[in-house]
């Protein structure tokens, strides 16, 4: 998949994000569709549906595609929000 060019609207897996001192934009990682593909003088970025607005860089996550795929399977990535005061 590192050679693979991205196209909105293939699925691809994204890790978890845990976040100590902003718990409520926590992620549960899993299966997304890629919204948006940016090339830039960085690199290839990717957007995702569970993510809309923040960019994934495509090396980094295209290396992480199988192992990610192993850890989730079939679920779904989706907000897991820890809103508790002590983790905002």
């Amino acid at each position: 998949m590192n050679n693979y060019k991205p196209q909105i609207g293939d699925t691809v897996y994204i890790d978890s994000e845990l976040y100590l001192n902003h718990g409520c934009d926590d992620l549960r990682g899993g299966q997304t569709d890629i919204i948006d593909v940016i090339e830039d003088e960085f690199g290839l970025w990717v957007e995702v549906a569970v993510r809309p607005g923040e960019r994934y860089l495509w090396a980094y996550l295209a290396d992480k595609q199988a192992l990610l795929r192993d850890k989730f399977g079939d679920l779904k990535a989706q907000d897991n929000p820890d809103n508790r005061e002590q983790f905002n």
